[in-house]
């Protein structure tokens, strides 16, 4: 099992996805839906985190591996299910593009 920094780490050195999210429970982050997908898109990185999300150490390295924190609203949604809503939101904006 890797470090998050070590995954970070190689993710970043990968060139792959034009585009990173992180699922971010912080205050005043961007809305999910508010974010256009580029056009064309085949790859996008989706970092959510455990029960409670990540920590403040943790979402700072993320975002400085060149993740863009990104809020899935007011609710705070279970681990398990976070990243199935926000793949389903990517889903239908790549369908309607």
């Amino acid at each position: 099992m890797r470090t998050l920094a070590a995954w970070l780490q190689a993710e970043r050195e990968s060139g792959r996805g034009p585009l990173r999210l992180l699922l971010s429970l912080g205050a005043g982050v961007p809305p999910l839906a508010g974010r256009g997908l580029p056009v064309g898109a085949r790859t996008v990185v989706l970092l959510s985190g455990p029960e409670g999300g990540l920590t403040e150490a943790e979402e700072a390295l993320a975002i400085a591996a060149g993740h863009a924190p990104v809020s899935l609203g007011a609710r705070t949604l279970r681990a398990d299910t976070a990243p199935l809503a926000a793949l389903a939101w990517m889903a239908v904006q790549l369908a309607a593009a």
